[in-house]
């Protein structure tokens, strides 16, 4: 849905089709509501890490422009060996702002905005396992 909008939001160039692609969103998150996706809780503490999803779809967007997107999502270090359940905290979905000529350099810049939105989280993680109080229990939910 987000990268609908994203993509028929034109301001005033917007056209009949792209107000009819919108409402078509609409139209689907009424008929999915008891669909969803479920915000699992997560520790703040030493063993708590940030991890991103990126991807990109190439040239889809008005004048060849890439669309690409990230999760940042907080999780323990487990889940580099094994499937854990992981707090979604953040995500974006927007057109690349750089000309992309390849799928892979369209690949290659959404992960470059992911590592960027990730770094910031980890900023703000490590602050929190600073500078909050230890004995309470700090959940992101």
């Amino acid at each position: 849905v987000a990268a609908t909008v994203s993509l028929h939001g034109k301001g005033s160039k917007a056209t009949y089709a792209d107000l009819m692609a919108v409402y078509d969103a609409v139209d689907h998150l009424r008929q999915t509501s008891d669909k969803g996706f479920v915000m699992s809780p997560a520790a703040i503490d030493d063993s708590t890490i940030a991890v991103t999803y990126a991807d990109s779809f190439w040239a889809n967007a008005e004048n060849y422009a890439s669309q690409h997107g990230c999760l940042i999502m907080l999780t323990d270090a487990r889940a580099t060996d094994v499937a854990t359940h992981a707090c979604l905290i953040d995500w974006k979905s927007s057109r690349s702002g750089r000309a992309c000529r390849s799928t892979r350099a369209a690949e290659a810049s959404a992960a470059d905005t992911s590592i960027d939105q990730v770094f910031a989280t980890s900023c703000c993680q490590r602050f929190c396992r600073r500078y909050l109080p230890s004995e309470s229990p700090h959940r992101c939910a």
